[in-house]
């Protein structure tokens, strides 16, 4: 029996409050690359929706584009079990599904949404979103230990520094696509260098605040080997406005932007690899990340 989405709730716009909305972002030129789910809403075409979640496929590339996921820290998170990958049957012949591509020495279904942070709240609604990520639509090629460090963490650290309202956050994840992404399988799967993340939250002052990350998994894709360590990844915090520039999306959140402020300005930046030469601020440790 197919998978009934109906009930699926989606990403919430307004769920940093009625004055904040933080809609999905505009797609300018990747508009016609946007697959259209049959039962999107009329206000966003181009969503599947799942619990908590929402996901964004581009066609030509068959992996999502755009990730944005609602957070409640101040909701107790479950514990609940893996399950299998599987396709999404609405969009049926855009999620890349080759197994081949897949090993201990290569790479792994990076989950674009991180799994555990749509599992707050009511336990059944968790269990639902738990599942809603292990659909392909939700994963691009990663290697192995891409989010085992900082980047696996970022959401996290930023709440419990305490400086999201009530505890929520909105976020935005997805892959950087680029013409000169290496191709995999016989040429036919192109896999992303580049990935970005937006959170997004309102600060106990009652103001939208925004940051952006970047990081890469270029320095290793040539060397994928058996036994290969590629050792710890180097995320940038980057401008909202050069992360636009990257991905071609419209998030309309500069003016929330955290990278415009002082601490931001003082901090020590370097050119973001594979990024068309923007610089952002070298992230070794969690204290140097900047939100608020």
């Amino acid at each position: 029996m197919p998978e009934d989405f109906s009930d699926r709730d989606g990403y919430d716009s307004l769920f940093l409050g009625d004055n904040f909305s933080v809609p999905m972002p505009g797609l300018g030129d990747h508009t016609a690359d946007a697959f259209e789910p049959a039962d999107a809403l009329p206000t966003d075409p181009f969503s599947l929706r799942y619990r908590r979640f929402s996901v964004i496929l581009s066609k030509s590339r068959r992996f999502c584009r755009v990730s944005a996921v609602n957070i409640n820290g101040e909701e107790p998170y479950w514990q609940i079990p893996r399950v299998g990958w599987r396709k999404d049957p609405r969009a049926e012949d855009y999620q890349e599904d080759d197994e081949t591509l897949y090993g201990p020495d290569t790479f792994s279904r990076g989950h674009m949404v991180r799994r555990q942070d749509p599992l707050w709240g009511d336990k059944i609604l968790a269990k639902q979103a738990n599942k809603d990520t292990f659909h392909l639509s939700n994963s691009v090629p990663q290697v192995q230990t891409f989010n085992a460090g900082l980047w696996g963490r970022l959401e996290d650290h930023i709440l419990a520094e305490g400086k999201s309202k009530a505890g929520r956050l909105s976020v935005f994840t997805g892959p950087v696509f680029g013409d000169n992404d290496p191709l995999y399988v016989d040429g036919r799967i192109a896999v992303p260098l580049l990935f970005y993340k937006l959170v997004v939250a309102v600060s106990d002052g009652d103001e939208l605040i925004a940051a952006a990350f970047v990081q890469s998994q270029e320095d290793v894709l040539p060397a994928l080997m058996a036994g290969f360590d590629p050792g710890p990844f180097t995320p940038y915090q980057v401008s909202v406005a050069d992360l636009e520039l990257l991905t071609g999306l419209s998030f309309g959140l500069e003016g929330a932007d955290v990278f415009s402020g002082p601490q931001a300005a003082a901090a020590p930046r370097a050119v973001v690899q594979g990024a068309g030469g923007i610089s952002g601020i070298p992230l070794k440790r969690e204290e140097q990340v900047i939100f608020g």
